[in-house]
């Protein structure tokens, strides 16, 4: 009786047991199939990318990276992108980018797609991408050697020195010029704005903003020239004396107004005036051409030489040259003129003789007779005795 029940209950035990393992084995067999089918799925696409996966244009699911950028090399040549505009000083120029389509980064993107972060990151993604896609765009590469060379030969066209205020002289005075103002292209501002442009042309639709061309001016100075007015009136319409001692010579004011100019003078505070500048050259040609006029040279005088008295008897009185001192000459006009005055004292070198009036035999180094000549006339011509006269 005791056996019989023992038995019933072992048989219970088994049963129960049986049941729940076709119970773990009725839940578990699908998970084991679907983890059996996903490896074997997965293994499909060792070393290519997964499905779902968009590279530009391009679905590049299950092709390995190197036939994906084959593929990607005859959609994607080169980017047909809008010209970006530059525009400033009344002009305006078109800049082409020179840009290539980077495949290698979003090859790369692509091929990490469910290969990335934990298992559990990996299903995700690759279901996702199944699912949904996963759209990688291709970057673009952009060389700016073309468009910066470009930019610097526009900024060389364009450039324009400050060109400085200007006084001239004429006979009606003081002939004011006010200059012209500088330009110069800032490349390095007007680089960054067209850089940026280039950066978002893959992004924006139509026609990009134009960018403007940043240009500095650079104006000139104002020349102050109220003062010197008075003083140019009177050197383009005065002549200006020169007193060399006792003598006095006139320059006109057309050799003035050759010879003198005026040229902008920066003081501190911004402050310009006009200075009278004087072209030395003309002044020392004028003074050349007065030297040449006026100049004398000395006279020695003629003497007899007395050898009773051992002296000399003046026969023709000897004369002192005169000339001008050119070099001193043109320091004192140019000073003259600088300081707005309407003459100017030039030095003057009296020229002595070598054999002046009081010369004494001793001197020239006349001691006696050395010889005498005795000559007559009787039976000579008339030209002989004119000669000797002479």
């Amino acid at each position: 009786m005791t056996v019989a029940v023992g038995t019933r209950e072992h048989l219970n035990v088994r049963e129960r047991s049986s049941v729940f393992s076709w119970f773990v084995l009725w839940l578990t067999g699908p998970l084991a199939a679907g983890a059996l089918l996903l490896f074997l799925w997965t293994s499909q696409f060792q070393g290519r990318i997964f499905p779902g996966v968009v590279v530009g244009d391009v679905s590049v699911g299950g092709l390995s990276p190197a036939m994906a950028a084959q593929v990607l090399a005859t959609t994607h040549p080169h980017p047909m992108l809008p010209p970006v505009e530059v525009t400033g000083e009344g002009g305006s120029w078109l800049f082409r980018p020179q840009v290539t389509y980077d495949v290698g980064p979003a090859l790369q993107a692509a091929y990490a797609v469910g290969r990335e972060g934990t298992w559990q990151d990996q299903l995700r993604a690759r279901w996702r991408a199944l699912l949904y896609g996963v759209h990688i765009p291709v970057p673009v590469k952009f060389d700016p050697g073309p468009a910066r060379a470009r930019l610097n030969a526009i900024a060389a066209r364009l450039y324009r020195p400050v060109q400085e205020p200007t006084v001239s002289l004429d006979a009606h005075g003081v002939s004011y010029h006010p200059g012209r103002p500088g330009r110069n292209v800032d490349v390095s501002a007007t680089w960054a704005g067209l850089e940026q442009r280039f950066a978002t042309l893959a992004a924006t639709d139509g026609l990009p903003d134009p960018v403007p061309l940043v240009v500095h001016h650079t104006g000139p100075a104002s020349l102050d020239v109220s003062a010197l007015q008075d003083v140019v009136r009177r050197l383009a319409t005065h002549p200006f004396r020169i007193r060399a001692g006792e003598r006095v010579f006139a320059l006109d004011p057309a050799l003035l107004s050759r010879a003198v100019s005026l040229r902008p003078v920066y003081r501190e505070g911004g402050r310009v005036e006009a200075r009278i500048e004087v072209n030395r050259q003309v002044i020392r040609q004028a003074l050349l051409a007065l030297n040449e006029r006026y100049a004398t040279p000395p006279v020695d005088a003629r003497l007899d030489y007395d050898p009773t008295a051992d002296t000399f008897i003046v026969l023709s009185p000897s004369q002192e040259g005169w000339e001008l001192d050119v070099d001193a000459g043109v320091d004192a006009v140019v000073a003259a003129l600088q300081a707005g005055k309407e003459e100017a004292e030039v030095p003057a070198r009296v020229l002595k003789p070598q054999v002046p009036d009081d010369v004494t035999p001793e001197a020239l180094g006349i001691r006696e007779v050395v010889a005498e000549g005795v000559t007559s006339f009787r039976g000579s011509s008339a030209a002989r005795v004119k000669n000797i006269v002479r």
